[in-house]
């Protein structure tokens, strides 16, 4: 494991890709440099003082503002990561820099490791600025608490799960790609189809997301005594993977407005995490052969001299 630590991070020659996306914020040198650095100090010294009057906002009217916190926070990764990795691999080709990128001594894991590193490093220090807000709004509400302590820590992890997956999607279509704004294109289509159209499409036909009609009224459109399609019972399944659901049925006062729910009652919120995970995997898997399918002279070198 440790050496696995050293090849894909610490002694990754791609975390050339995080010092870079470090000296942004940190330029210095030239005028221009320096003053693109004072702009970026001004800009972070207003967000310090707008964080700090949103703490004490919190805690001077003890108002439960966890669900807005929550879906900002979740609209704020869901645009990040697509938005700061569809260039990774199809920008590379588009830039004419894959050639010499592949030309070094890289394999296609350190490739990816060093695309991904910075994103996800990233939403995890905004999910870590999220965090105290949560747990502050949570513990000065005397009333009307919208969510149980666990349940916000459960959508916190559900959250980062989210986001890895996503991060992971977006390189996978990148390295199938090749032009950026296919990229954006596919991975935007892909979140709006999952996210807004397939949950307006289901109610649309009837398919209840909020009861289990879409087991139990087959017979509306013809079904009497038989069990719905199977694309109904697979399409309600992946909606229901939706993590803005999640968000919304793990209220408390959801638990009363809706009586009756077969996925939710299943527990599908407490595994949608790990199948987040799993759907990652499997885009890491997809990626890393079609990075080897870009040519890697490295891997061609070792199977002529292994021949």
């Amino acid at each position: 494991m440790s050496h696995l630590w050293r090849y894909l991070l610490r002694e990754n020659p791609m975390q050339i890709e995080t010092t870079r996306a470090i000296r942004r914020f940190t330029v210095s040198g030239d005028y221009t440099a320096t003053t693109q650095r004072t702009i970026t100090r001004i800009l972070f010294g207003l967000l310090y003082v707008l964080y700090a009057w949103f703490l004490v906002t919190i805690v001077m009217y003890k108002d439960d503002m966890s669900q807005g916190i929550l879906w900002f926070e979740f609209g704020l990764l869901t645009l990040l990561i697509p938005g700061s990795l569809y260039t990774a691999i199809s920008g590379e080709r588009e830039r004419m820099t894959w050639d010499s990128l592949i030309l070094t001594n890289l394999s296609p894991s350190r490739i990816l490791a060093g695309k991904l590193l910075w994103r996800l490093s990233l939403a995890g220090i905004i999910m870590l600025i999220f965090l105290p807000p949560l747990l502050l709004t949570h513990c000065t509400s005397h009333y009307n608490k919208s969510y149980a302590l666990p349940a916000l820590l459960w959508i916190q992890f559900l959250l980062a799960a989210w986001c890895v997956f996503l991060a992971t999607f977006t390189v996978y279509i990148s390295a199938n790609t090749k032009r950026s704004v296919a990229t954006l294109s596919i991975v935007t289509l892909s979140l709006l189809f999952t996210l807004v159209l397939l949950p307006m499409l289901m109610s649309v036909f009837g398919v209840s997301m909020t009861s289990d009609s879409a087991f139990t009224q087959g017979y509306t459109y013809g079904y009497e005594n038989t069990r719905p399609p199977t694309a109904w019972i697979v399409s309600s399944l992946i909606a229901h993977l939706n993590p803005a659901l999640v968000i919304l049925w793990m209220e408390n006062s959801s638990q009363t407005m809706i009586s009756s729910d077969m996925w939710r009652d299943s527990g599908i919120f407490l595994i949608a995490p790990f199948l987040y995970l799993i759907g990652a995997g499997l885009c890491v898997a997809g990626t890393l052969k079609a990075l080897a399918r870009l040519g890697m002279p490295m891997q061609a070198t070792r199977k002529e001299k292994g021949g």
